[in-house]
């Protein structure tokens, strides 16, 4: 998949890998795909949630946020940086859904699109990903794994919706 924030200013930034307790829609799930072949131990590393597995949290900084269990504050970054989960790896990218479909959104409390929305680098990254979530490989994955596709309903003035539905339920 296409990177657009570069490792250096993701793993630099304070903001993400952080939930509000009353936040938690943030918490990225795993898809079926990546729990098949996850190398951590499932039980202890990734919880179950209404049937699907989400990445596990832990208290950290005060007692209204948790932390991704993998991202280590001592050095701000992800200890499976490398290995994970496809929506760590779309962020700040998004897939929500409406109603029956799945519209690709981005978040805008990214500090790295708020400095390159409307730039001709955003707009080439953005075409790069439709294109590679268009391809038949992403739009059965996204199929198999539609759960990743978030009610961000709560966040909606931080999300931008980008004109691009990868899927409609007409099963």
């Amino acid at each position: 998949m296409p990177v657009f924030v570069p490792d250096k200013v993701c793993l630099s930034c304070d903001g993400c890998c952080r939930f509000r307790k009353d936040s938690l829609f943030w918490v990225p799930y795993v898809s079926w795909d990546e729990v098949d072949a996850w190398d951590y131990d499932k039980d202890n590393l990734i919880k179950k949630k209404e049937g699907l597995f989400g990445i596990k949290t832990v208290s950290c900084e005060n007692s209204n946020i948790v932390c991704c269990y993998f991202f280590c504050m001592d050095d701000n970054k992800c200890r499976i940086y490398q290995h994970r989960p496809f929506e760590c790896r779309l962020y700040p990218f998004l897939l929500c859904r409406q109603k029956d479909s799945i519209i690709l959104g981005v978040h805008l409390a990214c500090p790295y699109v708020q400095d390159n929305l409307g730039t001709e680098l955003f707009d080439r990254y953005v075409s790069s990903l439709m294109q590679y979530l268009s391809g038949s490989d992403m739009m059965e994955f996204i199929y198999r794994n539609k759960f990743l596709a978030g009610d961000y309903s709560a966040a909606k003035d931080e999300i931008m919706l980008l004109p691009f539905s990868m899927y409609k339920d007409d099963r």
